[in-house]
């Protein structure tokens, strides 16, 4: 069971952003370049490409995925909610990275070499949507620059308020900006070695954020899937920059959750502007522990809105600074979700995921001390509290930043917590629904062995015109609170599809 803290800080992050130079060879793009993709070398055994964006911009891609080979996809909806068991494998395109030049993309060669994702931490590209393949089956793309999330300067003070009982809350309102990072030594006095720690993420879509994707030229569940595989393989490019031979940190999406207006119940907005209050982390947190069979083996969750997070001034006005919100140490506990502001399709957030996460697994900002519930912490305060570091309250540009040793010996200090534990001790905590190698005919007795958690699961035969045993979906129901919850999945082999019985023609999956 996962336990909170006693006293407990959450940590408002502000960013600053100050445009440099890509890879440090051009400056800052004003204006869209076009720009013709081709591959220079592919090495398809051993899941490389060669990539030539422009004559400056060579990649050096390698094969990658931050998703489970097995996740839940959950949509929670005002009368249903759906379970569904998905696998990477069916993934359109593949996503690859390049650790020096800090880049994560989808590439796709079904009609033309087609790309769409992050170079160098500063650049966006996409292919055009209608965009023909030229001879050479290059095909047109665009360069913008990402737009990342900007604070206005003012710096704000640290308020102590109490949210709940024997709980403080810290209202950080610095500047504070996540960029790319780059290793730094642990410091000779530092052990510990860590290797392979998996901090398992599930992820909250947002109603606003999730409508974003819908107008694509196919699934709009597909187009947000393509879009989370590149912003949480950005994440791994980033955390990649530890030195591994002391903390060798990788997130691993677990699952999905999309929400619809009427399950958003936690979100509490300003009425004047487009922003969160702050007090939306404590009610997200409540919603994560009161939806138990949903959040289940994740260590963090990392809830995406369009929406800044908020502070209302003396004077009555809304300051929207705000980027992300995460409670400091809060991993493998009660408070383990987090806010990050990210506007859909264009990856203004992806620094802010890894600065919220970092937050979660117990580093404080630089120049700043550990909370006291954090025993073992030795906390930011021998390190700068501006510079090139990712967890600066301040930073100064646009490239390359460094994680500082304090950042580094925090996270190793928390994954020795006993509340930080479970990411070293419990590496795989992810179960597969089993797989049946002989006929079933009995789909109540597998609904059993789909849903072992509840008793009074159904076979449900027939749900909406898509989901239906007629077209081999598998689907078990229960309900709770008045509302009917269905887990779904292909039909093994040999099920019977019929609605009424088991007799007739039996599900073959081809």
């Amino acid at each position: 069971p996962r336990s909170g803290h006693g006293l407990y800080y959450f940590v408002l992050c502000l960013l600053v952003w100050w445009p440099g130079s890509l890879f440090e060879v051009e400056g800052r793009l004003t204006t869209t370049q076009y720009v013709l993709p081709r591959l220079l070398e592919e090495r398809s055994s051993e899941g490389r490409l060669t990539l030539v964006v422009r004559d400056d911009i060579v990649l050096d891609l390698e094969k990658t995925s931050a998703f489970a080979d097995n996740f839940d996809f959950v949509q929670l909806g005002e009368h249903t909610n759906l379970f569904e068991e998905m696998s990477s494998s069916s993934f359109r395109g593949d996503v690859y990275k390049d650790n020096r030049f800090h880049a994560a993309v989808l590439v796709s060669q079904e009609d033309g070499l087609r790309i769409k994702g992050i170079l160098g931490g500063s650049l966006r590209i996409h292919h055009l949507d209608n965009a023909v393949p030229n001879k050479d089956g290059s095909v047109l793309h665009s360069l913008n620059e990402i737009e990342h999330n900007t604070f206005d300067g003012i710096e704000s003070q640290l308020v102590d308020n109490k949210i709940v009982t024997n709980q403080q809350a810290e209202r950080r309102s610095n500047e504070d900006a996540g960029n790319i990072l780059s290793a730094r030594a642990a410091g000779a006095s530092r052990t510990v070695t860590v290797n392979e720690t998996t901090v398992e993420t599930r992820v909250v879509v947002s109603s606003r954020y999730a409508a974003a994707f819908q107008s694509s030229d196919y699934s709009h569940v597909n187009n947000l899937f393509d879009y989370l595989r590149v912003l949480f393989a950005f994440v791994n490019v980033v955390c990649a920059q530890f030195k591994k031979n002391v903390l060798d940190l990788q997130v691993q999406v677990v699952g999905v959750v999309l929400l619809q207006e009427t399950t958003e119940t936690f979100m509490h907005k300003f009425s004047s502007v487009d922003a969160l209050y702050p007090d939306t982390l404590d009610g997200f947190n409540t919603f994560i522990k009161q939806k138990s069979s949903v959040f289940v083996k994740d260590d963090i969750v990392v809830y995406l809105t369009p929406y800044r997070i908020g502070r209302q001034l003396s004077d009555g006005t809304v300051d929207q600074g705000g980027a992300g919100l995460a409670g400091l140490g809060g991993a493998c506990t009660d408070h383990r979700g987090s806010l990050v502001t990210d506007i859909p399709k264009e990856f203004t957030g992806i620094y802010n995921v890894v600065h919220e996460m970092l937050h979660l697994l117990g580093s404080a900002h630089d120049g700043e001390k550990a909370p006291d519930y954090l025993k073992n912490s030795p906390g930011g305060t021998t390190c700068a509290g501006q510079g090139d570091s990712v967890m600066s309250p301040v930073h100064t540009g646009n490239k390359k930043l460094t994680f500082s040793r304090c950042t580094q010996r925090q996270v190793l200090a928390y994954l020795t917590n006993p509340q930080g534990h479970c990411l070293i001790t419990q590496v795989t905590r992810y179960t597969q629904v089993v797989s049946m190698e002989k006929m079933f005919v009995n789909r109540q007795k597998y609904c059993h062995r789909m849903v072992k958690d509840i008793p009074d699961v159904e076979f449900l035969p027939y749900l909406d015109q898509k989901n239906d045993i007629k077209k081999c979906i598998l689907m078990c129901s229960w309900k709770r609170d008045n509302k009917l919850n269905v887990r779904l999945r292909p039909a093994p082999n040999y099920t019977p599809s019929s609605r009424s019985s088991r007799k007739g023609k039996r599900n073959v999956n081809g």
